[in-house]
């Protein structure tokens, strides 16, 4: 069926197709591995002709091409960068009324468009920066936050006003309804911001906000917590806050997981963090770890050998070592 839609799209006349049956034209094929060159050709030029039409194209409908634009095979890069669909669609993005995007249109646009690396757009982010410094602070959830902190890291934007506006959003977000998933989007974002080259961005104040709601509040996780644990884990490392009260809590947890659900790059993740912990001066977290290690120790010695690539068993190996953790059967 899919093989005729793609039939039909090559030979349909020029301004066949709307912007809403563009958009799932192109998810569809994308899915399918049916997008090549002369496909993307033909609906981009379908796009190029919506502006014409009066009302064909409004801002939003603009956000869902580029949400569809950003499933497009990375095969397919350099035809994407020679036509103009994207700039295009920044433009009809850009001429939205103030205040009329909502945070998550904000957010899948960033998303969509930091998919694409070759698409640079300086004045798309500065209309996004005004748009979230507008709206009110308690107007975004966990996932829009983070979408758009971490958008605007990796687009190398640094907006301080941005980001120092989504942190109090953050911080007045109701953590006590929060899972530990939420707070590890959250501390991954802003690290992310913190150690991009050239940034001067520094937020003890959300990760020291992140710790106390945790830890006083307690710390809700569905199914496998090892990911989140991890991420969390990296997020404070990477930002050099180092947090012995949350730290020990995490710890608790991690020796607490089913050994069969942790992926062998959260065992990595894992112990590398709560290393750099350890051995950092002034550590008080030391005496707790050697249990933890030893669990994270025993979870490597039930997984197959093959579950650990190159890159896992490096981090652990050494992770171990520097704690002083040495266990000759892990090593050999």
């Amino acid at each position: 069926a899919l093989s005729l839609v793609r039939a039909h799209t090559l030979s349909a006349p020029a301004g066949t197709f709307d912007a809403s049956s563009t958009s799932r034209l192109l998810r569809a094929l994308s899915a399918a591995h049916l997008l090549g060159t002369p496909l993307l050709q033909r609906l981009s030029t379908e796009v190029g002709l919506l502006p014409a039409v009066p009302g064909a194209l409004s801002p939003r409908r603009a956000i869902d091409l580029f949400a569809a634009l950003a499933r497009v095979p990375n095969k397919l890069d350099r035809v994407m960068a020679k036509g103009q669909a994207l700039p295009l669609l920044s433009r009809s993005v850009r001429a939205s009324p103030p205040g009329h995007l909502r945070p998550r249109d904000l957010a899948r646009l960033l998303g969509a468009v930091t998919r694409r690396r070759y698409f640079s757009d300086g004045a798309l982010f500065r209309f996004v920066s005004g748009e979230v410094t507008r709206l009110p602070v308690s107007a975004f959830s966990v996932r829009e936050i983070a979408v758009i902190v971490d958008s605007f890291a990796k687009a190398g934007v640094w907006d301080e006003k941005v980001f120092r506006h989504l942190s109090v959003s953050a911080r007045q977000l109701r953590w006590e309804n929060l899972e530990l998933r939420d707070a590890a989007q959250i501390c991954g974002a802003f690290s992310c911001a913190e150690t991009r080259k050239g940034s001067n961005l520094r937020d003890g104040a959300l990760f020291r906000h992140v710790s106390v709601s945790l830890t006083s509040k307690g710390l809700h996780c569905t199914g496998c917590c090892s990911r989140p644990i991890a991420e969390i884990l990296n997020a404070f490392a990477r930002s050099s806050v180092w947090d012995d009260r949350l730290f020990s809590r995490l710890s608790q947890m991690a020796e607490e997981l089913d050994p069969s659900e942790v992926p062998a790059t959260d065992i990595a993740a894992i112990v590398n963090a709560f290393s750099q912990a350890t051995t950092r001066e002034g550590s008080q977290e030391g005496s707790h770890n050697e249990a933890l290690f030893l669990a994270m120790s025993r979870m490597v010695k039930q997984k197959p050998r093959e579950a650990f690539d190159a890159r896992s068993i490096a981090a652990i190996v050494n992770a171990l070592a520097r704690a002083g953790v040495f266990d000759e059967e892990i090593f050999r």
